[in-house]
C-alpha cells in the first residue's frame, strides 16, 4: 500500500493541474520541472516530491477517464455473399 498524502497536498495539486492544463503531463520528472519552472516554493524536498507525484496520479487519471468516456465505433458487418 501506498503512503497516505495530505488533504492540503491534493487540493494543491487538483488546483495546479486544473489552472495549467496543458502544463503538466504522465512523466513525474517533467512535471517536478514544470513546478520548477513556475518558481514553485516548498519547505522541503519530500513535500516537492509529493506534490509532482500527486499532480501525475492526477493527469493519469484525467486521461483515463477520457479514454474510458470515448465512444467506441461499432463493429461494420460485412454484406452477406450470395453465391
Amino acid at each position: 500500500m501506498g503512503r497516505v498524502k495530505g488533504f492540503g497536498l491534493k487540493r494543491m495539486a487538483k488546483k495546479l493541474s486544473g489552472m495549467y492544463p496543458g502544463v503538466f503531463g504522465a512523466d513525474f520528472s517533467a512535471n517536478k520541472r514544470s513546478l520548477r519552472s513556475m518558481g514553485l516554493k516548498m519547505e522541503s524536498k519530500i513535500e516537492f516530491n509529493k506534490l509532482a507525484g500527486e499532480i501525475t496520479v492526477i493527469t493519469k487519471k484525467v486521461a483515463r477517464q477520457k479514454q474510458e468516456n470515448e465512444p467506441t465505433q461499432a463493429p461494420v458487418a460485412a454484406a452477406p455473399v450470395v453465391a
